[in-house]
């Protein structure tokens, strides 16, 4: 056989002696190994050291311990957690809004009424978390309710991102627009149905019944109950009687897609519809009044006008005026914010419900509680002659070449002058005397002057049930000298006496004491809502008559004065009513302003005189005397009412 080693040892590093040297070089080869291979030795030494190879399987022990007891915290212990999270998501509780309760007027006239009304929302936890997602959802949306993307991507940024409540996006949504949203469901962009308010009577009686407005936080903070979606009373009947028109919500709770939109309803509560209000007011009456002021106002050049009409019998609310005025339906219809800036920031102030919240110097129509407070104080009677030579003197108090002179409407004056004979005349001069005095006639007095204007609660509330009333003013030396660093002088009496200088009320009030002196001693409080009924007609509630004061004031002595008033009408300053069907009994005013302005035209009055049934109270602002400006729109209401509603007939 052939021996495979052959070359081998032919060759002679395989011979003997060579291969024991070849033994010995490699040899010492291995004992010159290389630095870096020593290094990679040493370090493949501690790698497979035993206590090192214990240490890794340790921390991996450690970290699949670590996993496991997270997996076992999520799975069974915060489970149920994330369970109802998940829940929560997919099962969620809305609110269902009730119908709000409607309004009419006396004689069962709808005035406001609830109509559907589709809103927009978003929820932020249902819109697409992907930016490229999220923008094209935001210009579809935009394209079909032509807003800006701007608009959207605002509320979005401003909402926080995890959050189910409903913001609002735009209301009172086309048909066109609801088709499109109907068959392009968004997700997160719900389509609801509520309701909006709508006023059939506009800006006749928008002071009374107020309007509607989204809940302010401010507002939500008072009210917890409701949601920011939600609207509340903002002013008139609206606000006052808020909770009553309101209702209680109901609750469903549903079950909904992935796009946040309703799948099913699990469970619901149903909702309980407001109570409605039944008003006191004439509507016909109402307008009837709007449209005579708005055409005396055209003629006497002026912007600013109130009238308020009530039964003194029980001080319910007729009717109650007051211009300018505004339509409360722009507020159900989204009022722009430059139109609502223009309305709050017109010099007329349209927003003012004048007959509760504007206050006036009273005039001449003041003089029929000073007559009365003069009779309770026997200071006059009825035979008691102050003589009216149109002006009266008065020595100054520490300089007696200094004389005051106060005038009468009459400088050539009125002649001799007894209560009755002095309210049909309105002479200044008697009332300047009775109030302050003269050489040896003692007059009333500062004090008891202020004493019968507060019994006259002058200087509080009516309680009428609307917001925004505000109390008159009565001037005392203590004001004034607190205020003005002024004492008290005697023409500050005089002035008082006549209705002028700082003294100030509202109309209400004047026709409150004018209702007072014709039912013959009793002040009611006043009041607009006659009932409250459910929404099936069903009463509720009904608003009996509420007495402030009565019996204060001597029958004997008011009667007097209704003398008075009805003189006036019968040969003096209003004799303009006398060829009226039914008696009356009324007192003009003529209110100087501050400044060049004309005067306030005033003008109260009651009728039948027997058994009466209305009061009428009108002021013209600026409107110059009262005989010759506020009695001819007086006498247009009054014939109108003998014609159409008078019951003593």
């Amino acid at each position: 056989m052939h021996d495979p080693f052959s070359f081998y040892k032919k060759n002679k590093f395989f011979d003997k002696k060579n291969f024991t040297n070849y033994s010995k070089i490699t040899e010492r080869q291995d004992n010159e190994v290389p630095f870096f291979q020593k290094e990679t030795k040493e370090r493949l030494k501690l790698i497979l050291n035993s206590k090192k190879i214990n240490c890794f399987f340790l921390i991996l022990f450690l970290g699949l311990l670590i996993l496991c007891g997270r997996i076992f915290f999520l799975q069974f212990v915060k489970g149920i957690s994330y369970q109802k999270l998940a829940e929560k998501n997919r099962i969620r509780i809305q609110t269902i809004s009730p119908n709000r309760g409607v309004i009419y007027d006396r004689f069962g006239k709808l005035l406001a009424r609830n109509v559907p009304n589709f809103s927009l929302f978003l929820i932020p936890a249902d819109l697409p978390k992907g930016k490229k997602q999220l923008d094209a959802l935001i210009i579809q949306t935009a394209k079909i309710i032509n807003q800006e993307t701007n608009y959207l991507k605002k509320l979005i940024s401003d909402s926080k991102p995890y959050s189910f409540e409903p913001i609002l996006i735009q209301e009172n949504l086309t048909y066109e627009q609801i088709i499109l949203l109907k068959i392009n469901p968004l997700p997160g962009i719900n389509l609801i149905e509520q309701t909006k308010r709508q006023y059939l009577t506009g800006e006749f009686t928008s002071h009374i019944l107020g309007y509607l407005g989204k809940i302010n936080p401010i507002e939500k903070e008072k009210n917890p109950e409701y949601s920011l979606t939600d609207y509340i009373g903002k002013t008139g009947l609206e606000f006052f009687y808020e909770k009553t028109l309101r209702g209680i919500p109901g609750k469903k709770q549903i079950e909904v897609n992935s796009f946040g939109k309703e799948e099913r309803i699990i469970v619901q509560k149903p909702s309980q519809a407001g109570n409605n209000l039944v008003l006191s007011l004439d509507l016909e009456l109402q307008k009837k009044i709007y449209q005579v002021l708005s055409d005396t106002l055209k003629k006497v050049k002026q912007k600013k006008a109130t009238a308020i009409v009530l039964d003194p019998m029980s001080g319910k609310i007729l009717a109650m005026v007051s211009l300018p005025s505004f339509d409360n339906n722009f507020f159900s219809q989204n009022i722009s914010q430059k139109n609502y800036q223009k309305l709050i920031n017109d010099q007329n102030k349209p927003f003012l419900n004048r007959a509760i919240s504007g206050k006036y110097p009273p005039g001449s129509t003041i003089k029929l509680i000073m007559a009365l407070a003069g009779l309770e104080e026997n200071i006059i009677n009825q035979n008691t002659i102050i003589y009216d030579k149109g002006v009266i003197g008065i020595p100054h108090q520490y300089d007696p070449k200094i004389t005051y002179y106060f005038h009468g409407w009459q400088r050539s004056g009125l002649g001799p002058m007894n209560v009755i004979k002095a309210i049909a005349k309105s002479s200044d001069i008697f009332f300047y005397i009775l109030g302050g005095g003269y050489k040896n006639f003692k007059g009333l007095g500062i004090e008891k002057i202020i004493e019968y204007f507060k019994k006259f609660n002058l200087d509080n509330l009516s309680g009428i049930d609307l917001p925004n009333e505000i109390k008159g003013f009565i001037p005392t030396p203590e004001w004034k000298e607190k205020n003005k660093n002024e004492q008290w002088y005697l023409g500050n009496t005089y002035h008082l006496s006549i209705g002028q200088g700082d003294l100030l009320i509202t109309p209400l009030q004047v026709a409150l004491w004018t209702a007072m002196i014709a039912n013959k001693g009793t002040i009611y409080q006043p009041q607009i809502v006659d009932k409250i009924i459910d929404s099936k007609g069903s009463l509720i509630q009904e608003n009996s008559s509420k007495i402030i004061k009565e019996n204060f004031i001597k029958i004997k002595n008011i009667e007097i004065v209704q003398k008075g008033m009805r003189e006036a009408v019968e040969y003096g300053e209003t004799k303009l009513f006398a060829n009226l069907p039914i008696k009356i009994a009324g007192k003009t005013g003529t209110a100087q302003n501050f400044g060049n302005k004309n005067s306030n035209a005033w003008f109260t009055v009651y009728a039948p005189v027997e058994n009466s049934e209305i009061v009428l109270t009108i002021l013209i602002e600026e409107g110059g005397w009262g005989s010759l400006v506020a009695i001819p729109p007086s006498k247009e209401i009054l014939e109108w009412w003998v014609k159409n509603r008078q019951i003593n007939k």
